[in-house]
């Protein structure tokens, strides 16, 4: 396995219309180094380091690119695609929440997921995160 491949890749807005895939640490730190973020953007900074880290051995690679994702996240660069759910797994085109229900996979037979258990979900997922950051020393 290559150092610093991500196991998915994070999609960040490039301009207005372009959509980058970054793959890897380096892509990332790519991406950093081409976008002009201000000297003192605390964010990009911290991001920065995380990912010099991850390239040193001291972070793994999962939460180096967590970090990007929550970067660009942040400031509304992040790029999420379409998936669709069907038995092999999700596709593009539809997005999880319309997958839930009993169509399977078609959209006007879909029920929404409540968005009560998108945010457990996510809160279970951040708690993960960050447990496995502080512990990874």
């Amino acid at each position: 396995m290559i150092k610093g491949l991500f196991d998915e890749p994070v999609y960040a807005g490039s301009g207005r219309y372009l959509v980058q895939e970054v793959g890897c640490v380096h892509d990332a730190l790519d991406y950093i180094e081409a976008s002009s973020f201000h000297e003192n953007d605390l964010i990009a900074k911290v991001t920065w380091q995380a990912l010099s880290r991850c390239l040193e051995g001291q972070l793994p690679v999962s939460a180096a690119r967590e970090t990007f994702y929550r970067m660009l996240k942040k400031k509304g660069l992040l790029i999420e695609p379409e998936r669709r759910q069907t038995t092999g797994g999700i596709q593009r085109g539809m997005s999880p929440c319309q997958s839930w229900g009993p169509g399977s996979g078609d959209p006007q037979q879909a029920q929404t997921a409540p968005s009560n258990v998108r945010e457990t979900q996510y809160k279970i997922a951040q708690q993960d995160f960050w447990h496995r950051v502080v512990n990874s020393d």
